[in-house]
């Protein structure tokens, strides 16, 4: 029971007892009761008056205690009499629901204990009561069935409260349960077990803000997505709950292990602790049990301290993949250091700049000619992004923009500002370069999967008049870490439009055959990785012969990028490569210039 209900009870308690004995004195009648209601009162209303003083449990024995006397006393002097029976009733009562187990059973058998003795001591003519008090009253029997009343009367309300406290016990039990179940449901990762980002920063940033320390350290599986393409996403759920099964049984509390999204996880090491050799105990261990390297996984690591490097979780984190970006290839563990803090400082300056260009239009296409590898005539061109200057600082390029992008998930918009751009300039290229011409422009994974793009695509080709057959879409093995059902739908709606579909960056993906399997490609682009050593060793020459070879024999149309020696172009046209694109023949180019 409350306190405030405990205190509300002692109020009215002291008021009705004070009042009672009043009443009593006025009448001349029953000094007893009118001395012990009295005195009842006066204590009720003291402890009202010393609530703050008393706890809980006392204050129920003051209630007990003089509610207990005084309907013992009204009982005795006025038998079969319902105020003293209520009052005994009320008693067992606040025992029924105050307490539980046989600790609530024994004042209402107080209670009824007191009855029967009544009943005895007036069957044995020891209390007797004159005969004007009421009729029969020194008959036993009518004492035994006050007295069975009284014991029906507790039996009803006994049970009563108990069923309430059990089904509310229940109740709250169900309550616990379902709560600890939605606990574990938001707080915890599903495939690992482990506490996710959410319960990690509840965890952590309390403690940096009262100036907690300690070292972050973020581990990452690369090369999953393409394990995931070639294997299926079970495989890929092994490799991660394998992973953190190996990393908490390395843990020891209170350092804690938090599975961020994906393939990356944090561990937590308080009081700035040596994050290298739990990072090399872990990479041993994982490169003995699970055979990073053999299957093209590898795990790569990143430690960030606070509060140097970030006064909360998601400041660490961020850092943390500054780590990621500037780590060498081959390197397995790097800490953020000062020069990261700069170059982070330029990066920051970098996308507000990308933020402002999109902002303002600030991006405008390029073109780069593809020629016919037959008479080297200009067959077709390919649109490329390029950032105007707006400051004194020179403008970024596309080598420095592009992951801003993709980083800050801009590329939708940038991606669709680009092609409208470029499928507007393809009236003013035919009108120079003949009808027949085809443009491309590049498409992000995000976008060429995006809702709608198909009909975005076939709004801006009407809305510039220009026939579907004059674009190209050129998409990369990056796409295909989704699910491939849709990238074959879209690829499909575009054919049927009309609009050509091309691979690029062809060869240097862990499954492009595996993809030329699945999607009918227009046209596949040789990676410039293939053309620079065409004319320097067979390997190569061999490799792009094989693959022009390939591409005519599913009906696609093959361009070599890179092109930049007279020598490349000379072997090249050897293997039966249809279109060369590369410095050789022209730099990517203003449209202005090329009019």
């Amino acid at each position: 029971m409350s306190a405030r209900t405990l205190n509300r009870i002692l109020f009215t308690g002291g008021v009705v007892g004070l009042g009672t004995a009043l009443l009593l004195y006025m009448e001349q009648i029953y000094p007893l009761s009118m001395v012990i209601d009295g005195g009842a009162g006066l204590l009720l209303a003291l402890g009202f008056v010393w609530r703050k003083q008393l706890q809980p449990e006392q204050k129920l024995w003051l209630l007990m205690s003089c509610g207990g006397v005084v309907g013992a006393v009204a009982v005795l002097q006025g038998p079969f009499t319902a105020d003293g029976l209520m009052v005994l009733a009320g008693v067992s009562a606040l025992a029924f629901s105050n307490w539980s187990g046989g600790k609530a059973l024994w004042i209402p058998a107080l209670c009824l204990s007191y009855l029967l003795c009544l009943t005895l001591l007036v069957a044995l003519r020891y209390v007797q009561y004159p005969l004007d008090v009421l009729a029969d009253v020194n008959h036993a029997g009518l004492w035994l069935i006050s007295s069975g009343s009284f014991l029906l009367l507790l039996l009803a309300m006994g049970a009563s409260i108990f069923e309430l406290k059990a089904r509310l016990w229940q109740k709250i039990q169900h309550l616990q349960t379902s709560n600890q179940q939605l606990f574990s449901a938001a707080y915890h990762d599903e495939l690992t077990g482990c506490v996710n980002k959410h319960l990690l920063q509840q965890q952590l940033d309390p403690q940096l803000k009262a100036g907690g320390c300690g070292t972050l350290l973020v581990l990452r599986l690369t090369h999953l997505r393409q394990l995931n393409a070639l294997h299926g996403h079970q495989q890929g759920d092994e490799y991660i709950r394998a992973l953190a099964r190996h990393m908490a049984n390395s843990l020891r509390p209170p350092q804690q292990l938090a599975r961020l999204n994906g393939p990356q996880f944090a561990i937590w090491l308080p009081d700035l602790s040596d994050a290298q050799p739990l990072v090399k105990q872990l990479l041993q261990v994982c490169q003995a049990e699970l055979d990073l390297g053999l299957s093209g996984v590898n795990l790569i690591a990143a430690a960030v301290t606070a509060p140097a490097h970030g006064a909360d979780l998601a400041e660490l984190l961020k850092n943390a993949d500054v780590v990621f970006s500037h780590q060498r290839q081959g390197e397995r563990f790097t800490a953020f250091s000062a020069q990261m803090a700069q170059q982070l400082s330029a990066h920051n300056l970098a996308k507000q700049r990308v933020r402002h260009a999109l902002d303002t239009q600030l991006f405008y296409p390029v073109y780069q000619s593809k020629v016919s590898s037959h008479d080297s005539h200009i067959c077709g061109f390919e649109g490329l992004a390029r950032m105007q200057s707006f400051d004194q600082l020179p403008p970024l390029t596309p080598g420095q923009f592009i992951p801003l992008l993709h980083e800050e998930g801009w590329m939708d918009e940038f991606g669709r500002s680009m092609l409208q751009l470029i499928i507007g300039d393809i009236p003013v290229l035919q009108q120079k370069f003949g009808a027949a011409l085809k443009v491309s422009a590049n498409v992000s994974p995000p976008l060429f999967l995006a809702q709608g793009f198909t009909a975005f695509i076939r709004d801006c080709l009407a809305h510039h008049h220009v026939a579907p057959q004059n674009l190209v879409l050129e998409i990369t093995e990056e796409v295909f870490a989704t699910e491939p059902a849709r990238i074959i739908a879209v690829t499909q709606e575009l054919q049927q439009m009309g609009v050509e579909v091309s691979l690029d960056d062809f060869g240097t993906g862990f499954s492009s055959l595996k993809y030329l399997q699945l999607v009918r490609f227009d046209e596949i682009k040789i990676d410039k990785s293939f053309v620079d050593r065409i004319a320097l060793d067979d390997n190569s020459f061999v490799l792009c012969a094989a693959i022009c070879r390939l591409g005519t024999d599913l009906g696609c149309r093959i361009v070599a990028e890179g092109v930049e020696q007279a020598e490349q172009v000379d072997q090249i046209r050897r293997t039966g490569c249809q279109q060369m694109q590369g410095f050789y023949y022209a730099r990517p180019v203003s449209l202005t210039a090329l009019l």
